[in-house]
């Protein structure tokens, strides 16, 4: 598995399917797709005392974060994340704009069955 941060879900309309695919392919495109911004792939093993993955966002060579359109089918399901901090919360995070203004996260497999 990999995390990714769903950005927005849409659909293609008829027209442009018509200009893009044969009418054989159109029955083949997905018909919800999502644009995602990928997190790093797991580590081996969970990490620190607590037992939990550290993840964060991935960037290409270029310093943009890596990011494309996949099938809505294609997620398997939700997680939590709890965002990485030192001793205090920053005052700035709101729960709207937490995932644009941390750089890790650690994810709670202690929430999801399929994580452990």
């Amino acid at each position: 598995y990999r995390v990714a941060q769903v950005q927005v879900i849409f659909s293609l309309p008829s027209w442009l399917l018509e200009q893009l695919f044969t009418i054989d392919q159109q029955s083949h495109v997905p018909q919800h797709l999502a644009y995602v911004e990928w997190f790093m792939q797991f580590a081996q093993s969970p990490k620190g005392p607590h037992g939990l993955y550290k993840i964060r966002s991935s960037f290409n060579s270029k310093g943009y974060q890596d990011s494309t359109i996949v099938p809505v089918m294609a997620f398997r399901h939700s997680i939590h994340l709890y965002p990485k901090f030192g001793s205090a919360v920053l005052p700035e995070w709101t729960s709207s704009s937490v995932l644009d203004d941390t750089k890790q996260f650690y994810v709670n497999s202690f929430s999801d069955c399929c994580c452990k």
